[in-house]
């Protein structure tokens, strides 16, 4: 059956997976309603049950519709006036639009960000999180929108789960170093700015460097205040440009 038929059928399923797009129109996709209450991290697309962030005090229901594992948002359907319409995203769109369900896998962080209200995207996290600790999608989003909202304890909290369930990753090394420099820790901060940079030593010995990684380490020893090796990384660096 379409979207279009079983949403009637279906009120409360917030995740359908499209099966066949013979139709044009995704209100004429065919679709079957999901038991699920998160987005899958099937190669795949769904329609979502979301949220319209319009202002600060206006919230309406909608439905999006989404490309994984890539998160990307496609369409999105309103109701309005009783009359259900399609638009395109972004082209044709530009409110702020938040799942009801969280990702099993991570993306942009934005998907859950609406920065009017992002209290919103956070509850939503949040009680996810309590169902499924272990999803690298919740604790991502929840990592990053805490930071870009200076909640840094918070922050901090989510990205040290992620580097339990994927240790040494740089990128969150370098999070988890610069969360602690804000909160003034300055130990804990230099103790994983050095594990920020044993990880890309290793990745630069294993894949072949750029100038980008030779930057990066020169910016990380200015950090912890070895200075030989700034200069080290920063000739290098230089060589490798000239």
């Amino acid at each position: 059956m379409s979207f279009f038929e079983l949403i009637e059928e279906f009120p409360d399923c917030k995740v359908f997976h499209i099966i066949d797009e013979t139709y044009t129109n995704p209100l004429e996709y065919q679709v079957d309603p999901l038991n699920f209450d998160y987005i899958p991290k099937w190669n795949s697309r769904f329609i979502i049950k979301s949220l319209q962030v319009i202002n600060k005090d206006l919230i309406k229901p909608c439905y999006m519709v989404i490309s994984m594992p890539e998160r990307v948002v496609e369409h999105v359907i309103l109701e309005y006036q009783g009359k259900i319409s399609l638009v395109d995203v972004p082209y044709d769109y530009e409110e702020l639009m938040i799942p009801t369900v969280s990702s099993e896998i991570a993306g942009n962080h934005e998907l859950y960000y609406a920065e009017e209200n992002p209290k919103v995207g956070l509850e939503i996290l949040e009680k996810a999180y309590l169902k499924y600790p272990k999803f690298k999608g919740i604790l991502d989003d929840l990592a990053y929108i805490y930071r870009d909202e200076e909640e840094f304890e918070k922050s901090l909290k989510y990205f040290l789960e992620l580097n339990k369930l994927a240790p040494n990753q740089n990128h969150i090394l370098i999070e988890i170093a610069e969360l602690y420099e804000s909160l003034n820790q300055t130990q804990q901060a230099i103790m994983y700015w050095k594990k920020a940079i044993q990880t890309l030593e290793e990745e630069v010995l294993n894949k072949g460097v750029n100038q980008y990684n030779y930057q990066h380490l020169a910016d990380m020893y200015k950090k912890v205040g070895d200075n030989k090796r700034v200069t080290l990384y920063e000739n290098l660096k230089k060589q490798l440009i000239n």
